[in-house]
């Protein structure tokens, strides 16, 4: 019997808007407006003056918020449950931190899933596309995405500052660039891979 097909989803600026979070804890715990010095993502450190001791620090304390960690779309719990009619859904995450702090958001968020697959830099997640069956990966990383296509999947890309000028210079047809979770949604159904 062939395993169901599966679809990949980040969880960090792609199911919960962890960049606004990660904002407020740089500008209240060292004083400086992210805005202001263009932090664009999580790989940005560059751009301001924290060490990586504290960058680690701060992402390894950012579940310890989760309260205050809103959605990226309201209707992801809805749609997520549509796709997972045809779908197995697996969180496939390099969120730092002490565990699973995750788990509770995902739950009180109304996020129905099939498993977690924790991955130790965002460049491991293709490395499970076999194994889980994962045919499209949900994600906003430049670095999943290019690795997703370059394994022969196809990954969405949800637009952000971030990665603006990497789609703009992107010609693979495996990196679908996407505004919201209702194109996801378009895009998977009208391909119905298996």
């Amino acid at each position: 019997m062939a395993m169901k097909p599966a679809i990949g989803v980040d969880l960090d600026d792609t199911i919960a808007y962890t960049s606004g979070t990660i904002m407020r804890i740089i500008k209240e715990d060292y004083n400086i407006d992210p805005k202001n010095v263009g932090l664009g993502h999580h790989d940005s450190r560059s751009s301001m003056s924290i060490t990586q001791e504290q960058w680690d620090k701060i992402y390894e304390s950012l579940w310890d918020h989760a309260d205050e960690i809103p959605l990226t779309d309201k209707r992801i719990p809805k749609i997520i449950d549509r796709l997972r009619k045809d779908y197995l859904i697996y969180i496939v995450t390099a969120t730092r931190g002490n565990g699973d702090e995750f788990i509770p958001w995902l739950s009180e968020h109304g996020i129905k899933y099939d498993g977690i697959i924790r991955v130790n830099h965002a460049s491991e997640k293709i490395e499970h596309s076999h194994k889980y069956n994962i045919k499209y990966y949900i994600d906003d990383h430049i670095v999943v995405a290019q690795s997703v296509a370059d394994g022969g999947e196809t990954a969405i890309l949800l637009r952000k500052s971030w990665n603006e000028s990497f789609i703009a210079e992107n010609k693979n047809p495996n990196i679908i660039p996407v505004r919201n979770w209702g194109q996801i949604e378009k895009i998977i159904r009208k391909s119905k891979v298996k």
